[in-house]
């Protein structure tokens, strides 16, 4: 009995959770906030923050471009070749 209970809570929980939406996520656009104060002293430092957060977005719209245009993920192994190099690229830019 308990075991029926366990998976009927699970199947309770999953489909409930199949029908939460996501805030500020629609089909045409993403609302981005953050909990980091824009003005003040740390103001200077917000260009960056704004200009990574502008380019993550921008990578997650040329991938869905691409992807509405054809293309398709790279084979597991060429993923796995294209992490290493990027790690390799990353520490060497570390130290240079």
């Amino acid at each position: 009995m308990k075991l029926f209970k366990r998976i009927f809570l699970a199947a309770a929980t999953g489909a409930a959770l199949s029908l939460a939406h996501a805030g500020g996520v629609t089909d045409t656009e993403i609302v981005v906030g953050s909990h980091i104060d824009l003005s003040g002293p740390v103001a200077a430092g917000m260009p960056m923050l704004r200009n990574a957060m502008q380019m993550r977005l921008d990578e997650a719209r040329h991938a869905r471009d691409a992807e509405a245009e054809g293309a398709v993920p790279p084979p597991a192994p060429v993923a796995m070749a294209m992490r290493a190099v990027a790690r390799v690229m990353t520490g060497t830019a570390y130290y240079i």
